[in-house]
C-alpha cells in the first residue's frame, strides 16, 4: 500500500545482488503519456517537480516483498534536461511512481508488471528536487588517453569547468553537474562555511575508467567578504567514504566579480565549495583616536619631569655657592682675628 491516492505507475527491478549505490532511470515522455491515460482527467505532469517515488522492500533471501512502500528521499530523486528522472537507491525492489498533482476521480490502476491500488490520503505539494541549477554534456566517443572538457557559464553554479581523462575508449558519455540548495539529506557540513553544494553525476563511464579529473571552482567575492574568508583559504570538498575530504586548491586567478580556482579529484561524486572564517579583527586597521578620546587621554597627562640632567646641575650649583659661603666665611673669620692681634 502506498500512502497516497495519485499512483501513476508500478515498476519492479530484481537485481542479482544489491549494491552501495544504484541508478533507476525513468523516461518522463513515457511517463507523461501513462499519467494521462491511467489518470482520469489528469494533464501532463511536471516531471521536475511533481513526482513522489515510493520503494518497497525486498527480501532477497526469499525474492519477495516483505513490507509497505515507503517514499524514497526527495533528494534521492533528480531531473535532467533530457528529460529523463535518476533515482539513486540502495537496491533495487518494487517502485511506485505517484504525481503530487491529484487527478479528476480517484483510480485504481495497474501496470504491465505489477498493481497497485490508491490509499488513503494524498500527500501533495512535495517538492522532490533539491537543485538549484543543472547542466550537461554528452561526448559521442571519447578515445583511450582523451581528456574531455566541459565548460560551465552558468551564474548558479560555483564550477566554471569540468575535465577527466578516460583510460579507454568510451562511448555517449554524459557529465552532469547540478548546484544544490541544501546539503545532501543525512550529510554533515563540509565545512564551517559553505558557499554551495554540487552534485556531478556521469553515465556510460565507470569511475575505474577515469584515470584522472579536474574542477574549476569559482566564488563571487561578496560571499567571501561577507563570511570574513580570505581568498586563499577556500577548499573543494569530496564526498567519498562517508565523509568530506579535502581536496588540493590553490586559486588560480580573480576579477572583479569572482576568486578562481583549480583542484583536482579523484573521481566524481558530491562536492561542496567552503572555507574556515578567520578571525573577526584580523582584517582591521588602526583607527585614528575619536575627539573624545583625545580629549580623555589628555587629563590623564601626569606633570612633566625634570630630566636627571637638569637635576644634576641644579645639585652642582648648590655645592658651588656653598663653596663660595664657607670661603667668604673663612676669609672674614681671618680679617677678624688678625684684626685683634
Amino acid at each position: 500500500s502506498v500512502a497516497t491516492a495519485n499512483v501513476m505507475a508500478a515498476i519492479a527491478v530484481k537485481p542479482n545482488q544489491t549494491g552501495t549505490t544504484n541508478y533507476l532511470w525513468i523516461n518522463c515522455s513515457v511517463l507523461n503519456a501513462t499519467a494521462v491515460n491511467m489518470l482520469t482527467g489528469a494533464s501532463s505532469v511536471n516531471c521536475s517537480s511533481s513526482i513522489e517515488v515510493w520503494k518497497a522492500p525486498f527480501d532477497f533471501g526469499t525474492n519477495t516483498v516483505n513490507g509497505t512502500f515507503s517514499q524514497v528521499a526527495s533528494s534521492s530523486v533528480s531531473y535532467y534536461s533530457n528529460n529523463m528522472l535518476r533515482i539513486t537507491v540502495s537496491s533495487f525492489s518494487i517502485f511506485a511512481l505517484a504525481t503530487t498533482t491529484a487527478p479528476a476521480a480517484a483510480t485504481t490502476t495497474t501496470s504491465s508488471s505489477s498493481s497497485s491500488s490508491g490509499g488513503g490520503g494524498g500527500i501533495a505539494g512535495v517538492i522532490i528536487t533539491n537543485t538549484v541549477a543543472k547542466v550537461s554534456k554528452v561526448w559521442a566517443a571519447l578515445s583511450a588517453g582523451e581528456t574531455a572538457t566541459m565548460d560551465i557559464n552558468n551564474v548558479n553554479i560555483g564550477f566554471s569547468g569540468i575535465s577527466f581523462k578516460v583510460n579507454q575508449d568510451s562511448a555517449n558519455v554524459e557529465v552532469t553537474a547540478s548546484s544544490l540548495k541544501n546539503k545532501p539529506t543525512g550529510y554533515a557540513d563540509a565545512a564551517d562555511k559553505v558557499y554551495q553544494y554540487i552534485d556531478i553525476a556521469t553515465r556510460n563511464i565507470a569511475e575505474g575508467n577515469i584515470d584522472s579529473a579536474a574542477i574549476k571552482p569559482k566564488v563571487p567575492k561578496t560571499w567571501l567578504a561577507d563570511n570574513n574568508i580570505a581568498e586563499d583559504s577556500v577548499v573543494l570538498y569530496r564526498y567519498s567514504g562517508a565523509k568530506w575530504n579535502k581536496l588540493t586548491t590553490t586559486k588560480a586567478s580573480s576579477d572583479a566579480d569572482y576568486a578562481y580556482y583549480d583542484s583536482e579529484t579523484p573521481g566524481f561524486s558530491y562536492f561542496a565549495i567552503g572555507g574556515a572564517a578567520g578571525p573577526a579583527e584580523a582584517a582591521k586597521e588602526e583607527e585614528a583616536p575619536t575627539e573624545e578620546e583625545k580629549a580623555t587621554t589628555e587629563e590623564k597627562v601626569t606633570p612633566p619631569v625634570t630630566p636627571p640632567e637638569e637635576k644634576g646641575k641644579v645639585s652642582m650649583l648648590g655645592w658651588i655657592i656653598a663653596i663660595i659661603i664657607i670661603v667668604i666665611g673663612l676669609l672674614i673669620y681671618l680679617a677678624v682675628i688678625k684684626k685683634k692681634k
